[in-house]
Formats: C-alpha cells, sequence, structure tokens
C-alpha cells in the first residue's frame, strides 16, 4: 500500500506581488497574481465558451462581473444593464485533495430574463461548471470530467479518454476540448436568457459557433476584459476573477449582516435581487401580470443545488418519517470531493481530505461548524466537513491510501 508523507504547509488566503489586468467595468478584482499556484491552475482549464444570445435582450446575455456598475449592490444590477459597460469576466476557485484538484468557474449575469410568457425572471444570475483534474505528478494534472449547473438541476460529463464513468448519477456526455493557442481548453455552453449550462456539443443550447447561430465566443485572456462588438461577436475575451477574492470575500463580510444592512447578499450563497420599477417598463423584470419577478433567486457555489438529487427517505417509528438529500445545496461548491465520489465510478485512488480549501478554512476559522450561517442549508454537516480541512501538504500525489505526519 502506498504511503502519503505530508509536510506542513501556510497557504496564502489572498493573492501577492499582484500584476495589473485592467477591467474597464471597476471589477472587485482589477488585479490577478499570474503567478501564483491556483491562478496558474485555473488558467490551464479556464473554458472557451459558447454562450447563446437572443436577439430581444442581447446585452441581458453578456459575461460580465458582479460588480460591472462600480458597486457591490446586488439589487440594482438589473435596471443598471444598460448604463455601464459589460466587459468580460469568469470567477474561478480551486479546492485541492491529494488525489485531485477541483477548479470552479463561475459565470455571472446581471439578468435571468425570458421574452415568452407565463415564465419568470429574476435579477442576477451564477451558473457555472466544476472541472475534475487528477492530480498524476505532472504540474498541472489531467483534465477527467466535470459537473454543470443548469438552473436547478446538475449535469455530469467526463472527457473523451476519462476513466469515470457513471455512479449514482448517469454521465450526461461528453466534456470536449478545443486548442485554443498552446492551451487544449473544455468547451462549455450556456443558454441566451436563463443561462443553464452545459458541456459544447450535445444540442442543449441554440448556440454552438455554427453559420447561422446568434452568439458570443469567451475566449480567456490574461490581460484584455471585452465587451462583444454585437450578438454573434465569434472572438470576445475575458479575464479570470478569483472568487475567494472577491464574491467569497464579501459573502464572509456580510455574514452577520441582515438582509436590510446587507449590499449583496439576501442570506448564505444566494445573492440580493428585487422587482422594483424602471422607468421604462420593458426593462422591468417580470411585467407583475404574465411574466414573474422572483426575488432573492440568484445562487452561488456554496449554495449551488440539484433540486432532485439523491433524496432518501428516513422513517420515524412508528408512522412518520422525513425525506432528505444526501446532496444538500451548497455540494458541489463546499464539498465537490463527496459529490465527485457520488456522482462518478472510476476515479480510482481517491482522497475526500483538502489540504487546501478556502471556502470550508474560512468558516472553520470563524468559528462555523456546530453553528452555521443564515441560510446555510443544515442538511450539509459542517461541523464533519470542517474536520476534513488539514493544513498539511500532499509530499506526494496521486494517492490516498494512508496519509502519515512528517
Amino acid at each position: 500500500m502506498v504511503r502519503l508523507a505530508l509536510i506542513a504547509l501556510l497557504l496564502p488566503t489572498t493573492a501577492s506581488a499582484m500584476s495589473p489586468v485592467i477591467i474597464d467595468s471597476g471589477s472587485l478584482a482589477l488585479e490577478e497574481d499570474t503567478h501564483d499556484k491556483w491562478y496558474d491552475l485555473a488558467w490551464a482549464y479556464a473554458p472557451i465558451h459558447y454562450q447563446d444570445v437572443d436577439a430581444d435582450g442581447a446585452i441581458g446575455d453578456y459575461l460580465t462581473a458582479f460588480d460591472y456598475d462600480g458597486n457591490t449592490i446586488a439589487d440594482d444590477n438589473w435596471n443598471n444593464l444598460n448604463d455601464f459597460p459589460r466587459n468580460a469576466v469568469v470567477y474561478w476557485s480551486v479546492a485541492e485533495t491529494c488525489t485531485h484538484w477541483y477548479v470552479t468557474y463561475s459565470f455571472f449575469h446581471p439578468r435571468d430574463w425570458y421574452d415568452n410568457y407565463f415564465d419568470g425572471e429574476h435579477e442576477n444570475d451564477l451558473e457555472g461548471i466544476l472541472l475534475i483534474v487528477e492530480r498524476d505528478g505532472s504540474e498541472l494534472g489531467n483534465l477527467r470530467g466535470g459537473i454543470s449547473v443548469a438552473h436547478t438541476d446538475f449535469y455530469s460529463w467526463t472527457t473523451w479518454d476519462s476513466p469515470l464513468t457513471s455512479g449514482e448519477e448517469s454521465v450526461d456526455g461528453t466534456l470536449w476540448t478545443s486548442w485554443d493557442g498552446d492551451h487544449l481548453r473544455p468547451m462549455t455552453a450556456q443558454e441566451a436568457e436563463g443561462h443553464g449550462l452545459y458541456a459544447w456539443g450535445h444540442g442543449r443550447t441554440n448556440f454552438e459557433g455554427e453559420a447561422g447561430q446568434d452568439g458570443a465566443i469567451y475566449y480567456p485572456s490574461q490581460t484584455v476584459s471585452e465587451e462583444p462588438e454585437h450578438g454573434d461577436d465569434r472572438h470576445v475575451s475575458y479575464t479570470l476573477v478569483s472568487t475567494v477574492d472577491t464574491l467569497w470575500s464579501q459573502q464572509l463580510d456580510e455574514l452577520d449582516l441582515s438582509e436590510d444592512d446587507a449590499d449583496a447578499y439576501y442570506e448564505f450563497g444566494t445573492f440580493k435581487g428585487d422587482d422594483d420599477d424602471s422607468s421604462d417598463w420593458f426593462e422591468d423584470c417580470g411585467d407583475g401580470l404574465t411574466v414573474i419577478c422572483q426575488e432573492n433567486a440568484a445562487n452561488l457555489p456554496w449554495s449551488w443545488d440539484d433540486s432532485d438529487d439523491l433524496f432518501v427517505f428516513e422513517s420515524t417509528p412508528p408512522f412518520s418519517g422525513t425525506w432528505h438529500s444526501e446532496m444538500p445545496a451548497g455540494m458541489l461548491g463546499l464539498d465537490p470531493a463527496r459529490i465527485v465520489d457520488a456522482y462518478f465510478a472510476g476515479l480510482g485512488e481517491f482522497s475526500d481530505v483538502y489540504s487546501y480549501h478556502p471556502f470550508v478554512r474560512d468558516l472553520r476559522d470563524l468559528g462555523y461548524g456546530e453553528t452555521v450561517p443564515r441560510g446555510f442549508d443544515e442538511d450539509l454537516d459542517l461541523s464533519e466537513l470542517t474536520g476534513r480541512i488539514s493544513s498539511l501538504e500532499c509530499l506526494s500525489e496521486g494517492s490516498s491510501s494512508e496519509l502519515v505526519m512528517q
């Protein structure tokens, strides 16, 4: 049995020695450390992103920063959309075990909107994909698959040469890759209007780059953040922005605030969003009659949820019981190893002990565990999860057989 040695490690919580990346929209994170270990990993797997665009409200489908309008107030994002540049960013975060890296990319839109009657809209929208990278001893590992977020459903994907197969959930298709210069990048596709996100190439969106389709194709850049010139712009650059340094940092700042006092968050993992009327009835969220505007409806990775995922019934004798989810809200962001272990077979050597996980580390350091923040899904055992955070680094990679402190 392979023995896995560990060495003590102090991990930085924020980037240092930053080099500027200029973003016209005034993003919370205007700078990224392009030499940071975690940024390098996020950069290596940053996707080529096919964004479907509906001509009736094209700017509502453009990627941008949460604070594109120069502030971190969540419930003015819908109404400000026409008044500020919408330069493209994609948020990223990384969690690490001794066998895998989990890289999450989050795509923000100020509006989740529809042009059909009898539908629902809401202010702010953040959906994304978790990529599964096997640590094989190389600098950047080996991409094996992913889980994407489409509204209140998760979809699982594997690369063409992946050993992963269906676990408790069925694999939905192949996560294709394409060359971008000297980088082989995964390809993602996102709906117009509601912005459900999938792997590219499965016909789940109306834009996959073919002639006659309207949409924007976004490519990662370390220096340039652009807005599409029009709704059929086939090369738009986006920059990567650290979720930890921006959206998560603000979440921590507002944990003890009431909904009324907070700028961004209604509760843990949920943006504020309202149906305040604008001066233009056609620009409002919902119409008050046939299209409903849902308040406080946009979730973040630490609250993303598959609404029908792995529910079990616990009986309470003699004649009652309760249903609960084995994969509660927030698992994708807070415990990616456990959800990947449930969704996939063929993982090989596998560890669910985190040597780096800033979300859970920060909650632990703030004293959460037995108690949880307001809005936290209590089906997720935070006390048990914080117990799987280590301040030790894997000396060797790819094995979880036995952990030995050095």
